[in-house]
């Protein structure tokens, strides 16, 4: 092991009560493709189950999205929200009518 493989200071994943980081994750799937390790040799090296690292090295995991199609892209998600503190810095915090009546308007 090298010492990029030892540096878990990414954020972690846990499920289940299992915890790996992104990274360790990335070095796993690495190593796997390039057919330095087996699956099974990685899940017990760095303790990510076999079924996530064998997901991801076929690609299966990648650019997979979950729940429905966001309403706005990033660009207008940022707009809505510095609109939002500005209003609550200036002592009108918007409720939850106002909020729904906003984004009617941006969304139509």
């Amino acid at each position: 092991m090298n010492n990029d493989e030892n540096n878990n200071t990414e954020e972690a994943v846990n499920l289940n009560g299992k915890s790996y980081s992104i990274q360790t994750l990335e070095i796993a799937v690495r190593r796997v493709k390039a057919g330095e390790i087996t699956a099974y040799k990685a899940q017990q090296v760095y303790n990510i189950p076999r079924s996530t690292l064998n997901n991801h090295v076929v690609g299966k995991s990648v650019g997979y999205s979950v729940g429905r199609p966001t309403m706005f892209n990033a660009e207008q998600e940022q707009m809505l929200l510095h609109f939002n503190t500005v209003l609550s810095e200036y002592g009108f915090p918007p409720d939850k009518d106002y909020l729904g009546a906003i984004i009617s308007m941006m969304s139509g």
